[in-house]
């Protein structure tokens, strides 16, 4: 399973897929996403500009072989999914009934 945890977007992909999710928590540890490859990953961190340095600032990643910290964020994602499909569910519903067209009235 691959898995894209981008905290600062509050989104999370799953093998492609994409759905909101809350990552406050992860955003309140300064993470700014997290990659997840199958069996490992890594923990990115948020870049910070040092004015006085001139220049950009980040904790090198962590890496990573064990997800169970972030299993919540899945969990998320699945509950996000559900709510996304109905809704995509019921949009089509709408759409099956259309009015019907009738062409403008042209001058001949």
């Amino acid at each position: 399973m691959r898995v894209s945890i981008i905290a600062v977007d509050n989104v999370v992909s799953i093998d492609g897929e994409t759905h909101c999710a809350s990552c406050e928590e992860l955003i309140a540890q300064d993470i700014h996403a997290v990659q997840w490859h199958e069996d490992h990953g890594e923990i990115e961190f948020q870049t910070y500009w040092l004015a006085s340095e001139k220049r950009w600032d980040r904790k090198p990643n962590d890496l990573i072989e064990d997800f169970s910290e972030f299993e919540v964020y899945l969990e998320r994602w699945r509950e996000q999914k559900v709510k996304d499909d109905a809704e995509r569910k019921r949009r089509a519903a709408m759409t099956k009934y259309t009015w019907p067209v009738t062409e403008p009235n042209v001058r001949k």
